[in-house]
């Protein structure tokens, strides 16, 4: 039997109310109340990403011949789930409550590039475990592939402080997104040391600050969260 890490469940577990939460809220947002309350719950993809990212660099990343089956494994662990529930959603909308969706709808939402909304996640994930070992790789073997990458991805995030929301922003989302990763690479080390815990605290915190006085505010751009999330932008990650 794995051996559980109970702090990763509970950030899993408080993850999953924020989650709920913050859908919960959508219908009420003309409420103040639940309008903050979403804003202040936009973390919880990051702590999920988090989780994921922290559990898969505890293995070795897959060789050549292991791709494929690591590939099948995790597929089947993330599409089947969202497949199935995606199924009786539809019949029971459909049949139960009369409800009609377009074959375009339905379509998108089964491969992932549009229809339902939150399908986003599960693309998310997909992308996110195609890219994990990428950056393990580079971590082991090329320190400096692994910083210039990383140079791309916070560049990226820069870039979508003007560009934020885009309406294709599925297919690129992964690059702002995987900086959690390189995160989650240098966690340990960062809470094992409280000077760089501190240090990277201020950090994000100053970076947040710049952006939206220095960045943001200037160009008229929302503060919202969750209006810097799709792709997430520099603003929204810090």
């Amino acid at each position: 039997m794995k051996k559980r890490l109970p702090e990763l469940d509970d950030l899993r577990g408080i993850s999953i109310i924020v989650m709920i939460l913050i859908h919960t809220n959508v219908n009420f947002l003309s409420n103040k109340w639940a309008y903050n309350s979403r804003e202040v719950s936009q973390f919880a993809v990051v702590a999920f990403l988090f989780c994921s990212s922290y559990l898969a660099l505890l293995k070795p990343y897959p060789t050549v011949s292991e791709l494929i089956p690591y590939i099948v494994k995790r597929l089947k662990r993330l599409l089947i789930p969202f497949l199935v529930f995606f199924t009786i959603y539809i019949l029971f909308s459909t049949v139960g409550l009369g409800k009609h969706f377009s074959q375009s709808y339905i379509m998108k939402s089964y491969i992932l590039t549009g229809g339902i909304d939150f399908n986003w996640m599960v693309l998310l994930f997909i992308q996110m475990m195609l890219v994990t070992p990428f950056i393990q790789y580079l971590n082991e073997r090329s320190k400096i592939g692994l910083y210039i990458y990383t140079f791309i991805a916070i560049l990226s995030s820069v870039i979508f402080l003007k560009d934020t929301p885009l309406p294709f922003y599925r297919s690129i989302m992964w690059l702002p997104w995987s900086l959690v990763i390189v995160y989650t690479l240098y966690f340990d080390r960062i809470w094992n040391n409280k000077m760089w815990f501190v240090w990277i605290t201020l950090l994000f915190g100053t970076i947040f600050i710049i952006t939206q006085q220095c960045i943001l505010l200037p160009l008229h751009h929302s503060f919202s969260m969750y209006n810097n999330k799709y792709p997430p932008n520099l603003y929204h990650i810090s």
